[in-house]
């Protein structure tokens, strides 16, 4: 199930404009999707959540109780139903969910859109109307243009455009070419190897000049002899989802690598000795929402080496949380030296102004870059801290998105259970009452 919290108001005209709007509620253009609507005097409309079709009758009788209970929560007064897809018996399913919720609120409209088939443009007819006016029933017309619809203006604006489908979200998080395997070499020379700066700044150099040359080739299609051209031949069983194939120097070096800076931590009683000084900056550069800053890809590896190393210590993925967003589900006042830090670095001020549309965009983009790029024992932490950066500025679908890939590299992640279970539920960051809890989970 995918929740979305309301951002900016917009007006839309007719229910038209809506259905062409879900797709850039979402993130994503549903398919075989129900997509429930939530909303109520003055302001509209407000949460949303979608589920699959294809999911088992018991299942989907589920979701729906989630459904409405998140409605419930989020203090609507009706619903809208929207049920987009090409089955002929889709009324059925539409029926099944508004008879559900009309348990909880009134629901005024079920919407069935279908999509475009050929030289036919996609289109939609309302197939129940409570809503008290005359809303013509079963008149397919075709889903107006998104170009034509005022607010779409603002996602355009905000660089935001929606996937093709939820799969490419998932797709948008795994591994890229190489760059995982450079990281853990990176960690492991840092770490294990011996103290040579120059080793250090020669995987630099070689990652950089590679990302130089396949810039416009993100999904590298001669994977192997690219991999054998810069960094030695491949282990022919390589999996670089596999945490025993995160690179040339093997998955067992890495983990053994993070295993020392964690316990070097402990032993200090203070963050990961090995890139700590390095960190402030690093941030600074991976986090940068300019329009004009380098991309995450083209950034030296150490920047992001030494950023997922730091964000394995959870009490700075902790204060990273706060910084970028403040919630009940952080703790206010860590690392105050560090935030001084961060700032002198040169990193946008986070937590003291509000980011536009863009910039948001920006930063998701660059969280999700990071977590392409970490080796999978690393994954957890920064897909977890791109759910709840996703969470705060209203993106349920790839939320749900980031928080799989955490838990798909460590089940046991237990930051990224907690903040499944918040989304999953509907809840929105002003939903939780501010409670103590330790500063690490």
């Amino acid at each position: 199930m995918t929740e979305t919290r309301s951002g900016p108001r917009h007006v839309l005209h007719g229910l038209g404009e809506l259905v062409a709007y879900v797709p850039y509620l979402l993130g994503f253009h549903p398919r075989e999707s129900v997509v429930v609507l939530g909303g109520g005097p003055p302001d509209g409309y407000g949460p949303s959540a979608r589920y699959d079709i294809v999911a088992p009758p018991d299942q989907r009788a589920e979701l729906l109780r989630q459904v409405t209970q998140m409605m419930q929560r989020a203090g609507v007064a009706w619903h809208d139903v929207v049920v987009f897809s090409a089955a002929p018996d889709v009324a059925t399913v539409a029926d099944e969910a508004a008879e559900a919720l009309r348990a909880a609120n009134p629901v005024n409209h079920v919407v069935l859109v279908r999509p475009a088939e050929g030289d036919r443009p996609a289109q939609w007819c309302i197939d129940d109307c409570r809503c008290g006016g005359r809303c013509p029933r079963e008149v397919w017309q075709p889903v107006p243009a998104a170009d034509r619809i005022p607010a779409v203006a603002d996602h355009v604006l905000g660089e935001r455009t929606p996937a093709a489908e939820r799969e490419d979200l998932v797709r948008s998080l795994r591994p890229a070419p190489l760059r995982p395997g450079a990281v853990a070499q990176w960690v492991q020379t840092r770490v294990l190897g011996p103290d040579e700066e120059d080793e250090l700044d020669d995987l630099d150099d070689r990652f950089a000049d590679w990302a130089e040359a396949t810039a416009d080739d993100d999904l590298c299609d001669d994977w192997d002899d690219a991999w054998a051209a810069e960094w030695g031949e491949p282990d022919d069983d390589r999996d670089d989802s596999d945490p025993d194939h995160v690179g040339p120097a093997g998955g067992e070096a890495l983990l053994d690598a993070l295993e020392r800076s964690t316990q070097a931590a402990r032993r200090l009683a203070c963050p990961n000795p090995y890139v700590w000084g390095d960190y402030p900056a690093a941030l600074a550069r991976v986090l940068d929402p300019s329009r004009d800053a380098p991309r995450v890809r083209d950034l030296p590896v150490g920047d992001l080496g030494t950023v997922l190393m730091t964000l394995r210590e959870r009490n700075l993925r902790d204060h990273l949380m706060g910084w970028l967003a403040m919630t009940p589900m952080t703790v206010p006042g860590l690392f105050p030296d560090l935030t001084r830090a961060i700032r002198r670095a040169g990193a946008v001020p986070f937590d003291d102004r509000v980011l536009t549309p863009a910039e948001v965009t920006r930063v998701t983009e660059r969280l999700r870059e990071l977590v392409r790029s970490a080796p999978e024992p690393m994954v957890p932490a920064p897909a977890t801290l791109l759910a709840y950066w996703c969470w705060t500025h209203g993106g349920g679908a790839l939320a749900l998105v980031a928080l799989d890939r955490a838990l798909e590299a460590d089940p046991d992640y237990r930051m990224a259970g907690l903040l499944m279970q918040v989304v999953t539920h509907g809840m929105r960051p002003l939903d939780l009452c501010p409670t103590t809890r330790e500063a690490a989970v």
